[in-house]
């Protein structure tokens, strides 16, 4: 293990997912190196509802039903339920930043869980927010490479 723990912001999957070009390749190896335990992740609840319901949506629910399974069994990945903590951190970053709330509840899941890095593909978080790293996955397999 690497030592090293990131937050996964939704559209880190999606890329994987949906197979988005630009993102595809370093997303997928954000999510590989998770897999083979090169990393260890933290991901809010939020998270995989918003996975989830792009599945439902598009009446995969096989795809949904093995997607939360992954989630669920994957040894270095921990699911972050949204707490009360989470939640007034939450508010405050929203209020101090303008963040829209999914965002302020991941940014605040990363901080409340003491990610070393927060992975997103956004660029409208801030670099850095106190001691954590805002990276796209870009920015995240280049830091693995060190």
């Amino acid at each position: 293990m690497s030592g090293i723990r990131i937050c996964i912001d939704t559209n880190v999957f999606l890329n994987v997912i949906n197979k988005e070009g630009t993102f595809y390749a370093n997303s997928s190896k954000i999510l590989y190196a998770l897999a083979r335990g090169k990393l260890e992740a933290v991901v809010p609840t939020l998270v995989i509802a918003e996975i989830l319901t792009g599945y439902y949506a598009s009446k995969k629910d096989s795809e949904a039903n093995e997607f939360l399974s992954v989630s669920l069994t994957n040894e270095h990945l921990r699911i972050s339920p949204l707490s009360v903590e989470i939640a007034a951190i939450s508010s405050k970053i929203r209020a101090n930043t303008g963040l829209r709330l999914p965002d302020a509840v991941v940014l605040g899941t990363a901080l409340q869980d003491k990610a070393d890095f927060l992975v997103t593909n956004d660029e409208h978080f801030p670099k850095v927010f106190g001691n954590l790293k805002v990276l796209g996955s870009k920015g995240m397999v280049a830091e693995l490479k060190d």
